[in-house]
């Protein structure tokens, strides 16, 4: 292009424009352009060029034009489909970070369904768990209270029969033991021994295969 094209640069001035345009050997107009060398000579050069073929500088220039033109298709023809691929891969890039939002969306409502289930079975679980101990406990504490008030009525039974026992009138002894025997022998007969209430937590519900009974409850929110 450099053989073809002469260009004046302007900081040079018009004499070194002038200059170039002179064959240097000489000092004449370069008008032609030899093919096989690719280079401008003057009318003098050309027998220096035996055999060769020389165009004028404008014909060299089209047919240069021409060539650069006919090779300029192909990168343009590349530079088009590049885009063009260019433009697809960045529409499925916006698919699939469209698609990818999307499914995190329903990943975390799936989960918020799953967790509210199971947090709400916790609490359901937790507070049966609590109303269970609460009935156990009752009749047991109810059960220790009468325990306790037939100790203090059998310890009061032995103190009085140690009081009896330390009387020292021998006629008020006699007297009083009769009837204190009758007394003490049907405290006895209306007192029951108690029994301990041993009643056991219900471990199946709590403590058995409690995932898997949730799961099979869990099924009911689940969507195929």
């Amino acid at each position: 292009i450099k053989r073809v094209q002469i260009q004046c640069q302007k900081e040079e001035g018009p004499n070194s424009c002038q200059k170039d345009q002179l064959c240097m050997e000489h000092k004449i107009r370069l008008e032609l352009f030899c093919k096989e060398d690719e280079s401008l000579v003057c009318t003098l050069c050309v027998p220096e060029h035996p055999g060769h073929t020389f165009f004028t500088v404008q014909k060299a220039l089209e047919m240069y034009k021409d060539n650069l033109a006919t090779s300029l298709s192909r990168p343009q023809s590349t530079l088009k489909h590049l885009k063009e691929i260019k433009f697809q891969q960045e529409m499925k890039i916006s698919e699939i970070t469209a698609h990818a939002k999307s499914l995190q969306l329903h990943v975390t409502s799936e989960f918020a369904k799953l967790h509210q289930f199971l947090q709400e079975k916790e609490e359901n679980l937790v507070q049966q768990l609590k109303e269970e101990e609460k009935g156990i406990l009752k009749e047991m504490e109810e059960n220790l209270r009468k325990i306790k008030e037939d100790i203090n009525a059998v310890q009061e039974s032995v103190s009085n029969i140690q009081l009896q026992l330390q009387q020292q009138d021998t006629l008020t002894f006699l007297k009083e033991s009769k009837s204190f025997i009758l007394r003490l022998s049907k405290d006895q007969k209306e007192s029951d021994v108690p029994n301990v209430v041993a009643q056991e937590m219900s471990l199946g519900v709590y403590k058995g295969p409690l995932q898997y009974g949730v799961w099979k409850e869990m099924k009911s929110i689940l969507n195929p």
